[in-house]
């Protein structure tokens, strides 16, 4: 991302009371432990490694598509 990274954006999302109970995805290369331990600290309810090879990560979201249409449920959120 530009001009923030993805721990900032989770942080400003959880602190915005309009956005705080949205499910946050972290959506990464990474395969740092502690990358995975802070976005679950910040509020993250997944942590999703996928590859940079455009492939594996069209399959990986076809994965987390299926999950998040299908298996999920998420509360209707309200104004």
């Amino acid at each position: 991302m530009p001009k923030k990274n993805g721990f900032e954006v989770l942080e400003e999302m959880k602190k915005d009371p309009r956005l705080h109970s949205l499910p946050v995805i972290m959506l990464t290369t990474s395969h740092r432990e502690e990358d995975v331990v802070h976005s679950y600290e910040n509020g993250a309810c997944s942590f999703i490694h996928t590859s940079v090879a455009l492939d594996q990560f069209r399959e990986r979201l076809k994965q987390f598509e299926h999950y998040w249409t299908g298996v999920s449920r998420v509360p209707v959120i309200r104004e």
